[in-house]
């Protein structure tokens, strides 16, 4: 399977002030999707059918829709789902939950196991998307192992972040391959520096050095090659904060140097 590079997040400011000018050029440049496009559309004033449109109009897919929490009631999944299946995606994305015990994660991994279900019996995949805090240990294993081991592979995919990764002291490739068949979409997302050893605590989070993907030391030639491997269909390229370069020069060199890895 051919690797796809999408894009999420950074250029939120250019999409309020012209959302259809970014989105060719976020096109022009050679992305082949966007995530979260059903939520952009109703932050720029237009229906997820007008943006459907759009997106098809430049060639630009979208990856995946977001909005589940852990508090998300039947009603409120239902509607992720309807906005996942009007934009034209195929996952369903939780990006956040709390790692504090390990029988936590077990509640957590049922949740993601009804949430799954749900998704699948729609015709769609859900992901659980991981930051650092989901490598801190419980008896020897990772948190994200754990909710993993602990859900159905058939209904509960991982939507990896690399650099969330190698900040909680893992290895972005060895992830992957561990969870080779669960990974269909990664975000490729990278450091200018890590915190020796790691961190798995949410303190000095905020404080993290992003730079554009593949100028840091993040290793993204290693993800990747294991990516190739194991199943991804996306790169969803990421960045939390700008550092030097302004969202949309950030976005360009980002994708040139990732497609260079890709080829």
């Amino acid at each position: 399977m051919a690797l796809r590079i999408g894009l999420i997040g950074i250029i939120g400011d250019e999409l309020k002030k012209d959302p259809w000018g970014t989105l060719e050029r976020v096109a022009a440049i050679g992305y082949d999707g966007i995530e979260g496009a059903a939520g952009i559309a109703r932050r720029v004033g237009m229906s997820v059918p007008e943006m459907k449109g759009k997106l098809d109009e430049l060639g630009l897919a979208a990856v995946a829709q977001g909005g589940v929490r852990l508090e998300s009631d039947d009603e409120q999944i239902d509607s992720i789902i309807s906005d996942a299946r009007d934009i034209g995606c195929r996952y369903v994305v939780q990006y956040w939950g709390p790692v504090e015990s390990k029988e936590q994660l077990l509640g957590e991994a049922e949740f993601f196991n009804r949430v799954g279900r749900r998704c699948s019996e729609a015709g769609l995949t859900f992901c659980y998307h991981n930051h650092n805090h989901e490598f801190a240990t419980f008896d020897g294993e990772y948190a994200m192992d754990i909710l993993l081991a602990n859900t159905d592979p058939e209904h509960v995919m991982a939507e990896l972040d690399v650099a969330w990764v190698t900040y909680g002291g893992a290895d972005p490739a060895e992830m992957i391959r561990k969870h080779a068949g669960r990974c269909p979409i990664l975000h490729m997302k990278d450091l200018a520096e890590v915190p020796a050893g790691g961190a798995t605590g949410n303190e000095g989070r905020g404080a993290t050095k992003f730079t554009e993907v593949g100028s840091g030391v993040v290793d993204i030639e290693g993800a990747v090659e294991a990516a190739r491997e194991c199943g991804v269909e996306w790169l969803s390229i990421e960045q939390d904060r700008m550092r030097d370069l302004s969202p949309l020069e950030s976005i360009k060199v980002s994708y040139e140097n990732l497609k260079r890895i890709v080829g």
